[in-house]
């Protein structure tokens, strides 16, 4: 059975998964700025890149009068962002001769591909969001229920960033399905004028929802942790509004399939491709191990993040420990 779905080559597979991942997740290229194309040569599992926060330089007068004539010298003044690929995760599927035999064999596959670049991309996501806590991004937005996001939460976090100087463009805001359903798409502030195409503040542009200079996007409940935020007693993090300035990205190559193998198995076939938008490098690899009469199809990814510019995030946090409602 080692050559049953052997047409179905790995490298298609890391396309296909490549592609799902930059359809299903979008905003993974739009929350957080991406510096793999910075990474130097043999860059991999543990290395670490330092990029630099620079900050506003001060503008001087002219001084007609000595003794310093002309203008004062602004200092150069920059911080250091480190990110370490510290994340190497993995999603490996089996498939039996029972199953390798069917009529339907590659059907698993098909499925395969989808499924695993929602679980792949659904792990990057909780891993760059697990940076969104109080001692990283100190500003937040208290909620009683999903139902109090709406028009008027758009346009604090729109004044939070302004107050700060963060750069108008590129504004996201990442919710729970549920402040996203209940809240903001349901407030009519928003929504209503869209129903009436007259003067809508919401439209849909590319692969979101557009509101008040905010790209709104929603993201699976349980990728957002609890306890990074507490409001009073309690509350959990249900979102945030964001420039990418404020998380940093990196991926890098998967460096030898020969890394996936189990004992006794054979390399059938071994692919990449890269993710256009998001630069997520996925590697798939195809192996058979005869003894158990196994194919396995095994796909990784290798990545860091970290916490960028403390005053580019407003966290919004619920004011109950039940973080989905």
């Amino acid at each position: 059975m080692a050559n049953s779905l052997g047409q179905l080559g790995a490298t298609l597979l890391a396309n296909e998964i490549a592609t799902v991942l930059e359809s299903k997740f979008p905003i993974l290229s739009k929350f957080c700025v991406n510096y793999t194309e910075n990474i130097p040569a043999q860059f991999g599992y543990g290395s670490t890149l330092i990029v630099k926060n620079l900050s506003n330089p001060t503008v001087s007068k002219y001084n007609a009068n000595g003794p310093n004539t002309g203008f004062a010298v602004a200092t150069a003044s920059a911080s250091d962002i480190s990110i370490t690929v510290n994340q190497y995760a993995s999603s490996k599927v089996q498939f039996d001769d029972t199953q390798l035999s069917s009529p339907v064999a590659g059907l698993y596959v098909e499925k395969f591909a989808e499924r695993t670049s929602y679980a792949i991309s659904k792990q990057i996501l909780t891993d760059v969001i697990a940076n969104v806590s109080s001692s990283n991004f100190t500003t937040s937005q208290s909620f009683a229920s999903s139902s109090a996001a709406g028009r008027s939460t758009l346009v604090q976090s729109g004044q939070i960033l302004d107050n700060a100087g963060v750069a108008d463009g590129d504004r996201i805001v990442v919710v729970n399905p549920y402040y996203y359903n209940s809240g903001f798409l349901s407030d009519p502030q928003l929504y209503a004028p869209l129903n009436f195409n007259v003067n809508s503040n919401l439209n849909v542009t590319a692969d979101f929802v557009h509101a008040l200079n905010f790209d709104l996007a929603k993201a699976d409940a349980t990728v957002f942790p609890t306890g990074n935020y507490t409001t009073g007693t309690s509350g959990s993090l249900v979102g945030f509004a964001c420039h990418p300035s404020a998380l940093a990205f990196v991926t890098a190559m998967i460096p030898n399939p020969a890394d996936f193998l189990v004992s006794g198995g054979n390399i059938q076939d071994f692919g990449v491709a890269i993710s256009p938008r998001s630069g997520i490098q996925v590697a798939v690899v195809k192996y058979y191990v005869p003894v158990s009469n196994q194919l396995f199809i095994e796909t990784r990814v290798m990545y860091g993040s970290t916490a960028g510019v403390p005053q580019a995030l407003s966290a919004y946090v619920s004011q109950t420990t039940n973080f989905v409602s």
